[in-house]
């Protein structure tokens, strides 16, 4: 199944997600939550400022690392 997030309710850790609901005994629909853990995303949408977040992160964690040719053999 696929589809769009429609809300993440973080209390619970679930995502809810479009054209996935079910009919109550009174006929109306409700969303049925999904673990997180069983979901896979396939498509991100990035907005300008997620993308900057993101850079700086890449770059703070890049700044870290440290290669196997820069550490001294014993």
């Amino acid at each position: 199944r696929e589809g769009k997030v429609t809300s993440v309710y973080r209390r619970r850790w679930v995502i809810h997600i479009d054209r996935l609901q079910k009919e109550k005994v009174n006929g109306q629909s409700v969303n049925v939550g999904i673990p997180a853990s069983k979901v896979a995303i396939t498509k991100l949408k990035i907005d300008k400022d997620r993308k900057a977040a993101l850079e700086r992160k890449g770059k703070k964690e890049s700044g870290k690392k440290v290669a196997e040719s820069e550490v001294p053999a014993q």
